[in-house]
């Protein structure tokens, strides 16, 4: 048995990563988000490798507190890239993502706490190569974001 799978490791071909449409928001990004005039809200990204590559996990941040923590992962059955997280109001989200073109599109579900759902979609365009991205939220069919904003590397 160990010498099958022995085998069938180096007969293998490496195959192309299936999380290579997420793979580049790896890193710490920030943004700061709040209406004018009032106290921004400082937001920090945490995205990063599972030890095994398998997974991208991430934590996100407001003024240093975490809120959102999730991951994303490839679905073989499915043939997709999935992802699920939760935040600190006790709301479950799960959703899909994929490329269209260079755009990253996340279609997703959130689930409230009094059982009730909402189904959003999010586009990530990079706007400045792979250091900066414009992440807007909005609902299905609409045009006008409910949210948007700028995100920057750190270095």
């Amino acid at each position: 048995m160990l010498f099958s799978i022995a085998t069938f490791a180096q007969d293998a071909k490496p195959a192309e990563n299936p999380l290579a449409p997420v793979a580049w928001l790896v890193g710490d990004w920030h943004t700061t988000a709040g209406p004018p005039g009032e106290k921004p809200t400082e937001i920090d990204n945490h995205i990063y490798w599972s030890e095994t590559k398998t997974a991208i996990f991430f934590v996100t941040r407001f003024n240093g507190v975490p809120h959102y923590s999730g991951m994303y992962a490839y679905d073989p059955e499915a043939k997709h890239v999935s992802f699920w997280y939760v935040d600190t109001d006790g709301n479950f989200s799960k959703g899909t993502a994929r490329l269209d073109g260079q755009r990253l599109v996340q279609e997703l579900t959130i689930a409230h706490p009094n059982g009730n759902a909402d189904p959003l979609v999010s586009y990530i365009d990079r706007t400045g190569g792979d250091d900066k991205y414009h992440w807007q939220v909005l609902r299905p069919g609409e045009t006008k974001p409910m949210l948007e904003l700028d995100y920057t590397r750190k270095k």
